[in-house]
């Protein structure tokens, strides 16, 4: 069993020698467990940290102070090879818990499970993490974020993968909060025309099943759409107008010309019995139109429709 030594000693240990420790102090019995790859090294920083009195144990630290370094002893537990560390200082801290109290703050060996921290500590905490709110919301470098983009680059889910994460969200809503939140942060991004091209290529070759077209027809069918959001639709749509005009990607086209080009490729594509079939399907669908409007409209429809015809005879 190894020697009991005073703490203001270096136990005779040897060099890069772990194991399982404990400093006791000798006036209560008080015990404090801990494990280290280099028990000499671990010895002399809990030495140098108690004597400038920066111990991160306040409980040692404050008995430090009270009964000083002579009432202190360090003593090697046992050794044992580094990967075994944690779990004989688990069976040590568990041990000396049934005895009694103990200086250790946290009473799972390598872990703050079980360790409350203060108002004071909490404050500490909050401020340090301002401005970088863990996964959630951190803030990345750009540097960092062109690391990631790099190592993330040309890989994709497996088909496992995909059905597991398809099964996680579905039924899954999000709160009213992070849908506002969701907007404010898309709101103003101008995509441009390189990323629109790749978003483009993505989605050739992926046509919308009809069940998903029945799905989005009966979720948009009676939704009503207020003023505001009709403001801001047409706001969007001129100002991505007016960046293609600024761009050069608007060319003027006159109404006429238009309705030629419609024309010509109207009669390229119907011929025959087809185009027939056609401009009766077009004639079913006007009168349909029209008997829904109400009879008065019927026979204006009508009236220009014959006046029409006459003029083309004519």
């Amino acid at each position: 069993m190894p020697e009991q030594q005073s703490l203001m000693f270096m136990p005779i240990v040897p060099h890069y020698k772990s194991g399982i420790y404990v400093i006791t102090n000798l006036a209560s019995g008080k015990p404090y467990i801990g494990s280290a790859v280099n028990l000499r090294a671990r010895n002399a920083g809990h030495v140098w940290h108690l004597r400038k009195g920066s111990h991160r144990n306040k409980h040692l630290q404050s008995a430090f102070n009270k009964y000083g370094a002579e009432l202190f002893s360090f003593r090697p537990l046992l050794y044992c090879e580094p990967s075994h560390l944690l779990f004989y200082e688990q069976r040590a801290i568990d041990a000396a818990l049934k005895a009694g109290p103990i200086y250790n703050i946290n009473p799972t060996a390598g872990s703050r499970l079980g360790r409350k921290a203060s108002d004071e500590t909490k404050a500490r905490m909050s401020v340090a993490l301002k401005g970088h709110r863990g996964p959630v919301g951190h803030i990345k470098s750009p540097e960092t974020r062109e690391k990631l983009r790099l190592a993330n680059l040309g890989k994709t889910h497996s088909p496992e993968t995909r059905a597991k994460l398809s099964a996680a969200g579905k039924g899954r809503k999000q709160r009213p909060e992070t849908i506002v939140k969701r907007a404010k942060s898309l709101t103003g991004i101008v995509k441009s025309q390189e990323a629109k091209q790749k978003i483009s290529l993505a989605l050739q070759g992926h046509p919308t099943s009809v069940e998903t077209r029945a799905k989005i027809g009966a979720s948009s069918r009676g939704r009503f759409v207020s003023e505001e959001t009709k403001a801001k639709v047409s706001a969007a749509s001129k100002r991505s107008w007016a960046s293609k005009k600024e761009q050069g990607l608007v060319t003027k086209v006159s109404p006429e010309a238009v309705r030629e080009r419609s024309r010509r490729a109207y009669q390229r594509s119907v011929s025959g019995p087809e185009r027939e079939r056609v401009l009766q399907a077009k004639r079913e669908t006007q009168r349909r139109y029209m008997e829904r409007q109400g009879p008065e409209k019927m026979r204006a429809y009508r009236q220009n429709w014959e006046q029409e015809k006459r003029k083309k005879a004519a």
